[in-house]
């Protein structure tokens, strides 16, 4: 079973990251500097550990506590929003120390255990400010930019050992608290000359509402399904016993049971496939019931009155063959990008 260390994971994309290797079947070591257990779902997987990035002391601490590792994602970090003139030196130090030279000592303080299993995987978080420069971010940026440039150069140095370093470059996620952060934390950032300029830089930042790919669809659909389908497929069962007069106890029984059960795993690709066998085996015994013959001797037009009349099994089958297709394809851009 694959480990994964995470930083940052109290709240943003570290903390969805934690959930998504969650639901992946990774065991999960979620790093903060205030460790809370109410953030993520119970698990044996889930281990909650205290560390600040910016302390060696605590870095040593967490990685003996959490073991051999697979991969770590260099997520903590934090904004500061002002003009480069208001912002104090001593601010842009401490932002330092947290987004580029925290990521630093965390990469040095894994590579040791990476080298000697011959394998291991770096994860840093940048930011899309480095891509497209965006005003009043100039700490920021430089902070995120070097965490960029170090990342590229590094992974030529450890790639002889079986490591991999990865960049990952978010866009905004206006669902998170971390331009609200980035205000409070400039404090007195825009001197008065810059005022006006920076009232029109805030009131023309776009409300942009956050990026959906194919994976958040298919998890969203999916964590609704799971809820949904065992009642929907409960009302489709008495359905067909009301329209066609009658339905065997094993339908009754065993499509309920095939749903519940198929609920309990946690990918979604493996519920999906196991519903969509329930479905299938509720319009077979749904016809054997009706013509009391074996399917293979029905004739085209009695498919059609059956499939007609059965609208609802049609329907969720024809939703489940989507959302698997859905989580392949995105489980396959996940592979291709890592």
């Amino acid at each position: 079973m694959n480990t994964i260390l995470i930083t940052g994971s109290s709240s943003g994309f570290g903390l969805e990251t934690a959930r998504y290797f969650l639901d992946r079947d990774w065991t999960v070591i979620a790093t903060m500097r205030s460790p809370r257990g109410d953030v993520l779902p119970a698990s044996e997987r889930l281990r909650v550990v205290a560390l600040d990035v910016t302390d060696a002391t605590s870095i040593a601490r967490a990685l003996e506590e959490a073991g051999p590792i697979d991969a770590l994602v260099n997520n903590a970090g934090a904004g500061i929003m002002g003009a480069l003139e208001g912002v104090s030196i001593g601010a842009t130090r401490q932002l330092f120390e947290l987004n580029t030279f925290g990521t630093m000592a965390m990469t040095q303080a894994v590579l040791p255990g990476f080298r000697a299993q011959g394998s291991g995987v770096i994860v840093n978080v940048s930011s899309a400010v480095t891509l497209k420069p965006l005003p009043m971010l100039s700490a920021y940026t430089g902070s995120k930019a070097a965490v960029e440039a170090f990342s590229e150069d590094l992974a030529l140095e450890v790639e002889p050992f079986g490591v991999r370093v990865r960049l990952i470059i978010p866009g905004r996620a206006p669902e998170t608290s971390f331009s609200a952060a980035a205000r409070a934390r400039s404090q007195n950032g825009i001197p008065e000359a810059y005022s006006d300029w920076a009232r029109q830089v805030f009131s023309a930042a776009p409300q942009q509402k956050a990026e959906v790919t194919t994976a958040s669809v298919a998890r969203r659909w999916s964590a609704l399904g799971r809820a949904m389908l065992p009642v929907v497929g409960m009302a489709n069962t008495v359905l067909s016993a009301k329209v066609f007069g009658t339905a065997s106890g094993v339908e009754l029984f065993f499509v309920p049971c095939v749903m519940l059960a198929a609920m309990l795993f946690r990918r979604s690709e493996r519920w999906i496939m196991l519903t969509l066998i329930g479905a299938a085996l509720a319009l077979f015994l749904g016809l054997h019931d009706r013509y009391g013959a074996p399917v293979h001797l029905y004739s085209l037009e009695e498919y059609s009155r059956f499939f007609t009349v059965n609208v609802a099994s049609v329907a969720i089958l024809m939703a489940l063959l989507g959302l698997l297709l859905s989580n392949l394809v995105s489980d396959a851009v996940e592979r291709r990008s890592t």
